[in-house]
């Protein structure tokens, strides 16, 4: 992305108008499951993690929510938060989570296809650092460095940041999709105004969703000097999780909140977007 683009989205961020969603029950998440907080469709089934605090498991679900299968992941969860895939299949997870800032053992995961029917896996590692950190115990108002969401691209993985500092900025990171250790390079950021909880590319590669808790930001045309975005809201939740399949429909994973059930919603993308342009044409 050039940098041109940050500010065409601050502006156009302000001015076009959101459209409220419908969110279908599309089944509930299993008990396994109580933090889920990243979520692929690989196959027509869908592949779940849980975050900090529980084990270093990844679940394949079926098309109504049941486990048909789960990995044992050598190397532990310290906070695991999005997935992603690439275009081989492959699994990445991002055990990148860092509400406080101190982390300073930052690792993606790497799952290969061929091995995805296994028991368990010792994964291939990649270690990342941030290249503008320098303070790894900075104040509640500069909390800038957390991140739960992440992408797969062109052989790059593209990092959000969950910013909890005041600007509310979440900025864009990359590193290259391979195991090693690697500085991760800020490109771009984008204004939200809501902290960015996942995030996935629609499948012909064009256009990116990120997730908060409260609403989708649909970034059009994601890769090109001029991008847009529309916003489509829900009711707030603690949603964690975003994935897209072949048809269309998106998904998303909530977290179990004060022993609530926890659900994966879904909702045709180009419906939504339908309904915002005859909103803002009337």
């Amino acid at each position: 992305m050039k940098k041109e683009i940050s500010l065409i989205l601050f502006i156009m961020i302000s001015v076009l108008t959101r459209a409220q969603v419908n969110l279908r029950q599309t089944f509930q998440i299993p008990s396994e499951l109580p933090e889920a907080s990243g979520i692929i469709s690989l196959n027509n089934d869908f592949w779940l993690i849980n975050d900090s605090g529980n084990d270093p498991i990844i679940y394949k679900l079926d098309h109504t929510g049941s486990i048909i299968h789960s990995i044992y992941v050598r190397g532990g969860n310290i906070d695991w938060e999005d997935l992603t895939k690439d275009d081989q299949g492959n699994i990445y997870i991002g055990d990148f989570g860092n509400n406080e800032n101190k982390r300073v053992d930052l690792k993606i995961y790497i799952l290969p296809y061929e091995q995805l029917s296994y028991d368990t896996i010792t994964p291939q590692v990649i270690n990342f650092k941030y290249e503008n950190q320098s303070s790894f115990s900075p104040a509640g108002g500069k909390l800038d460095f957390d991140c739960e969401s992440m992408i797969w691209t062109n052989h790059s993985l593209h990092f959000f940041s969950k910013n909890r500092s005041k600007s509310k900025q979440t900025k864009i990171y990359k590193i290259p999709a391979a195991p090693g250790n690697y500085t991760a390079v800020l490109k771009d950021s984008i204004l939200t105004n809501g902290w960015i909880t996942s995030a996935t590319l629609t499948t012909d590669g064009e256009n990116l969703l990120l997730l908060s808790k409260k609403a989708l930001y649909v970034i059009k045309n994601y890769f090109q000097p001029v991008a847009s975005i529309q916003i489509l809201t829900f009711k707030k939740s603690r949603k964690e999780g975003v994935c897209i399949n072949s048809f269309g429909e998106v998904f998303i994973a909530e977290e179990n909140k004060n022993n609530r059930d926890n659900y994966l919603y879904s909702f045709k993308l180009q419906k939504a977007l339908r309904k915002l342009q005859l909103k803002k044409m009337n």
